[in-house]
């Protein structure tokens, strides 16, 4: 009697397999660095302070104040009891629809009520800024507050009739402007201000999905293709186990000698998988290295921002490496522009152009730079000044005569032109000083002595996209070749 073996199907098994993989895949593409947590106070106050300890490197315990649900978002008010007058804002995207990740976070101290915009889809279908105002334990003076929102908008009279509350509003822009009143109609805002007590963090961190929608797609496209390819092969054979003649089918494998013969045997179903794992292997490297290109000479790096932007006639002044990312001091032809370009770093050795920002400004410039999933306030120095010798960037209110400067970010200035790098804790950054070695502020002599000759139209910021189609590329590209690998591969064993 012929030697006969139990085995598993292998075309139910290969189907499995695949699922396995596709969900995994589509799971590692939403789901990112955070952990999901179910929708449950305890579960969420320990996301908050895991993911603001993360990201913002700040210790913060979140006790969570409000709750509210909007589409496939949660927006989470919370405090933190150790400091009085700290408070902030986190927006949860669902994954799933049961767990639930931080996205975004804004926090500070604040005067019991504060606000925060955000684009999202979410309940939203014309994806308009949405503005929130939120109270956490509002101060009992506050009656009513009004707004003015970055384009001139009126945010007219708003009753607080509650301690903690989260309202909505759908504006062109940002609100840039709170204003408080008590029940007799007097303006308490500067009040509120000076009381504040400024222990707490201050900071905003998080995401942008700015191809939320391509993603959406992308993994359906994906389930789908696992889904069609699975369900052949689950068909293919309905018996889970089968029995095969092990000494026939070891009689008749044919024995081939160096690749080339093993190749030459290949079945065409194989040859043509292979066919296609090579192809797309050649395009992904191609494409990698077209966009990966540039190099650290400064020839290389100003082609390369040529290349991808409108600038014409580049000039690299400073370059500062920050781990596997690359800022770039640069300035055309057009006078009084300063610019700053952040190139990422391949695995081929070469460096791809993520964003260029350009601004008027003399001597001194910022910008605010998001990479390696942090926020950084980056101060350059373009040619400054002789005289120039420190700077110093301030925290203020609007009404900042009253109110005093915060001194956050202060240096000398040992080189005319620099690049300083600082991480951003704090967001509400409006004036900077620059100062002389008698400690005057000069600024104002350097803009009346080199005069501005280009206008706030020149403010101009560029984002290449092509990393993330390259990177999308790689993906999908390696989730269909393996698929179309393991059908290409899977024979159906002879039987007795």
């Amino acid at each position: 009697m012929a030697e006969q073996k139990k085995v598993w199907n292998k075309y139910k098994i290969t189907a499995i397999v695949i699922m396995l993989i596709a969900v995994a895949f589509v799971l590692s593409a939403h789901i990112g660095p955070e952990t999901p947590v179910l929708n449950n106070q305890e579960s969420l106050e320990k996301s908050i302070s895991e993911f603001i300890s993360h990201r913002g490197q700040h210790d913060v315990q979140a006790e969570i104040v409000q709750i509210d649900k909007i589409g496939n978002e949660l927006i989470v008010s919370f405090k933190d009891e150790r400091y009085p007058d700290f408070m902030g804002i986190v927006r949860f995207q669902s994954v799933f629809s049961f767990l639930w990740k931080p996205i975004e976070s804004s926090y500070g101290n604040q005067p019991s009520i504060a606000k925060y915009s955000y684009y999202s889809y979410a309940g939203n279908p014309t994806v308009k800024k949405t503005s929130i105002i939120y109270g956490a334990d509002a101060d009992p003076r506050i009656s009513y507050y009004t707004g003015m929102g970055y384009y001139g908008e009126v945010l007219p009279k708003q009753n607080v009739s509650e301690s903690n509350f989260i309202k909505y509003y759908g504006m062109e822009g940002d609100i840039s402007e709170l204003n408080f009143f008590d029940a007799d109609g007097n303006n308490i805002t500067l009040e509120l201000y000076k009381e504040l007590d400024h222990s707490g963090p201050n900071g905003i961190i998080g995401w942008s999905n700015e191809f939320e929608g391509l993603e959406l797609i992308g993994s359906f496209v994906t389930l789908l293709i696992a889904l069609i390819f699975a369900a052949i092969l689950w068909t293919r054979n309905s018996n889970p186990i089968r029995y095969y003649d092990e000494s026939a089918c070891r009689n008749e494998k044919k024995v081939s000698q160096g690749f080339a013969g093993k190749l030459k045997n290949l079945s065409p179903r194989k040859k043509t998988a292979l066919a296609v794992l090579v192809i797309s292997i050649l395009t992904i490297c191609v494409s990698y290295s077209f966009v990966y290109s540039a190099s650290l000479s400064e020839d290389s790096l100003a082609k390369s921002i040529e290349k991808n932007t409108e600038d014409r006639n580049v000039t690299i002044l400073k370059t500062e490496q920050d781990g596997n990312y690359l800022l770039v001091l640069y300035k055309t032809e057009e006078p009084y522009v300063t610019s700053l370009a952040l190139f990422e770093h391949g695995i081929n050795g070469r460096w791809a152009l993520l964003r260029s920002v350009g601004h008027p400004d003399i001597c001194i410039s910022s910008f605010e730079f998001n990479y390696g999933n942090r926020r950084y306030f980056i101060v350059t120095g373009t040619e400054c000044d002789p005289r120039a010798v420190s700077y110093e960037y301030n925290d203020v209110h609007p009404n900042y005569e009253e109110l005093g400067r915060i001194p956050i970010y202060s240096s000398s200035i040992t080189e005319p032109t620099f690049i300083h790098i600082y991480r951003n804790d704090n967001y509400r950054l409006t004036t900077h000083e620059i100062y002389d070695s008698t400690g005057k502020d000069i600024r104002p002599e350097l803009w009346k002595e080199y005069p501005r000759k280009t206008d706030l139209s020149s403010e101009r910021e560029t984002r290449h996209s092509g990393i993330s189609v390259i990177h999308s590329i790689i993906s999908y590209a390696f989730i269909i070749n393996l698929l179309v690998l393991w059908a290409a591969w899977v024979e159906k064993p002879k039987r007795k």
